[in-house]
């Protein structure tokens, strides 16, 4: 659980949340990864592996499965998406909601995460809560989802300023056990978001895991669109508390 502004408990899953592609081409969704909020309005970072497909294009029509205060679920569809060049981050706005059988309908400000741009040393402890594999079922020309959410922990193992054989960009390497859909999920190091889950490799049962995490600072490469189409900086939005910095 987080604690909000206003010192109110937050569930995770109100915070941190599935992304889904619908394959219009298939008539059908599937879950690409995990990502959290970082503004009240929708706005959220993820991996940015999780939005291409096997072509290297980058996927349409995503959404972020947001949780309401009182339970509920809505899909909310992606609006913009800003793309880091090199790096496996990326910032996206959500937009209007949808119930399970694509009605629009309300949404609430979504509660968000505090980011820290610390370097990390060499055993300190982290975490991380994400969505690595979801139930889905068919009733009739409807697809339902259940979402688990899952805590993860580990350690830092090392910086690596060169990147990994995954991961290109400089990244940790850690014990953490990344599993398929938990990409783009945050990483902890006490309260604050240190970094985005990037890759994991399947090793084999009792050997220590082994996974790559994008630091949060990559961040501040990207740019948003305002109401008027002009780009402005991840630096001028945290300036102006747009963004919570710790």
């Amino acid at each position: 659980m987080f604690k909000n502004e206003n010192e109110e408990i937050i569930e995770h899953e109100r915070v941190i949340f599935p992304l889904l592609f619908h394959d219009l081409s298939k008539e059908d969704f599937k879950c690409i990864g995990t990502a959290f909020f970082i503004n009240a309005l929708g706005w959220f970072i993820t991996a940015k592996h999780v939005l291409y497909n096997n072509k290297g294009d980058v996927l349409k029509t995503i959404y972020g499965i947001q949780t309401l205060s009182d339970g509920k679920q809505v899909a909310r569809q992606l609006k913009q998406i800003s793309i880091h060049p090199s790096a496996d981050i990326a910032i996206g706005i959500l937009d209007d909601a949808f119930d399970g059988s694509g009605h629009p309908v309300e949404y609430e400000l979504a509660p968000t995460l505090e980011l820290s741009l610390a370097m990390l040393s060499k055993q300190d402890e982290i975490s991380s809560f994400n969505f690595p594999k979801s139930n889905r079922t068919y009733d009739q020309h409807l697809v339902h989802f259940k979402f688990a959410g899952l805590w993860t922990k580990g350690k830092i193992e090392g910086f690596m300023p060169d990147g990994s054989p995954l991961v290109k960009n400089a990244c940790y390497q850690t014990s953490m056990h990344i599993d398929t859909g938990a990409s783009g999920g945050p990483v902890f190091k006490g309260n604050q978001v240190v970094g985005v889950n990037s890759s994991g490799f399947e090793l084999q049962k009792g050997k220590k895991p082994l996974s790559f995490i994008t630091p949060v600072d990559f961040i501040l490469d990207l740019n948003l669109q305002d109401d008027n189409g002009l780009l402005v900086s991840m630096d001028t939005l945290i300036r102006n508390n747009f963004i919570k910095l710790y």
